[in-house]
């Protein structure tokens, strides 16, 4: 095998005792620069003003893990396994929907900010889909309740990552 001077060798920090192992000066240098220069406290008013929307997001997606269920299978009777299925494909379908909602607030232009427009746009679905969840027309039974449920409970999942993938590179930002 080859372990001179290819990507991969480079990539992983392996080098040959020649000229393009990095000095320990110039390691040293590029630990402080990647360090931050500016004071790394974040005044408490500005990580309250963060976190309470975060808090409020995740309580009531607390609310729908865990007692969503239950209300569903006790209470409206629908089949463990039916919603069990809707909750498994409601999670797998966010690994399309969470790269695609970061990659449309990357791209957003708003006089908002590309974050907190898509942040604002998801309060009023939230708030309709959390409902719906919760308070299913007393008239549907069956399958027309099954399908009531699954949409909320896909709707509930993109409203929900509309605020949280924003939310959290906002963080970042």
């Amino acid at each position: 095998t080859h372990l001179g001077r290819s990507i991969d060798s480079r990539a992983f920090g392996l080098y040959e005792a020649t000229s393009m192992a990095p000095s320990p000066d110039a390691a040293r240098e590029r630990i402080v620069s990647m360090s931050i220069d500016a004071d790394p406290k974040v005044p408490l008013g500005t990580l309250l003003i963060y976190g309470l929307p975060g808090l409020v997001l995740h309580f009531s997606f607390m609310l729908v893990l865990v007692y969503l269920m239950k209300y569903a299978t006790d209470v409206l009777l629908v089949p463990a396994a039916v919603m069990g299925m809707l909750f498994g494909l409601s999670r797998v379908s966010d690994a399309i929907l969470d790269p695609a909602a970061g990659y449309l607030s990357d791209r957003t232009r708003s006089p908002l900010g590309r974050r907190r427009s898509w942040m604002l746009a998801s309060a009023l679905p939230m708030g309709a889909t959390f409902y719906m969840l919760w308070s299913p027309p007393s008239d549907l039974t069956g399958f027309s309740l099954t399908l009531w449920m699954g949409v909320a409970i896909f709707a509930y999942h993109v409203a929900t990552t509309m605020f949280a993938v924003p939310h959290e590179a906002l963080g970042a930002e």
